[in-house]
């Protein structure tokens, strides 16, 4: 319990940092491009195909180790056949981002198809009771 209640205190304590924000923000972008490939069974070579860049470039990208930029966020939204929603949030208002994850399934590639147990996470904005 003690282990636990140090990593919540550094939750709460780098919540509010750039790094902190900017990291949960590409993890929500990689885990969403995941999703789409697994659901549109692309791989990520024919995703690289698509856009004119390598396999590895894909591997850096949903790994987080390669900066995605805006610009390669939406020539990769078109490459899967979507949209991009984007909002900017008034601080009073907090928006519930957490995901909780179990495997579902698990393909010939590894890939762990996720269930997303917060139901409409990005469509609810709860005052902040803080």
């Amino acid at each position: 319990m003690k282990l636990q209640n140090q990593f919540e205190a550094l939750i709460e304590k780098h919540k509010n940092t750039i790094d902190y924000i900017s990291e949960g923000l590409l993890i929500d972008v990689t885990e969403q491009m995941l999703e789409q490939l697994a659901t549109q069974k692309i791989t990520r070579g024919q995703l690289a195909q698509k856009l004119g860049c390598s396999n590895a470039y894909i591997t850096k990208l949903l790994n987080g180790t390669e900066n995605l930029t805006l610009k390669k966020l939406v020539q990769i939204a078109q490459a899967l056949s979507c949209s991009i929603d984007f909002a900017l949030i008034p601080e009073e208002y907090k928006v519930a981002r957490h995901y909780i994850f179990i495997p579902k399934s698990v393909d010939k590639e590894g890939y762990t198809q996720p269930i997303n147990l917060t139901e409409n996470y990005d469509k609810h904005y709860v005052p902040n009771a803080a």
